[in-house]
């Protein structure tokens, strides 16, 4: 897990505010983990993740890439919102075309189910 204690508002970072939504727990993959824990030190920038220029990521390049990997990965839009500190309104609303993409991911777990159905109804009648 990764504690998010500061956030970059209208270019600037800023610590969270004290409220119960401000500070988050962001769920991360092992493999996220090793790579945060590989970063060396950095002196010239507070920030773990700076631009190749330097300076801030455009977050919305950066949300559409990610969040769409979040998406096909099958994390839903509900829990995308929890850990961003947002709501789904707001998400559907500036990122809802990365939401289409959903649709395939959707389907393959419904056919998932069907046959896993399926499976349970046929081994019932053998009995």
């Amino acid at each position: 897990m990764l504690t998010v204690a500061r956030t970059l508002s209208s270019g600037e970072i800023a610590e969270v505010g004290n409220t119960a939504g401000s500070i988050r727990q962001v769920p991360l993959s092992r493999r996220a983990l090793e790579a945060l824990e590989g970063l060396p030190p950095r002196l010239d920038t507070r920030l773990l993740f700076p631009a190749k220029r330097g300076g801030t990521l455009n977050l919305d390049n950066w949300r559409r890439r990610e969040w769409a990997g979040a998406l096909a990965a099958g994390v839903s839009i509900f829990e995308i919102a929890r850990i961003a500190g947002t709501s789904v309104r707001m998400i559907e609303r500036h990122y809802g075309a990365l939401l289409d993409g959903a649709g395939a991911g959707i389907a393959s777990r419904l056919d998932a189910f069907d046959a896993q159905r399926e499976q349970e109804e046929d081994r019932a009648e053998e009995v």
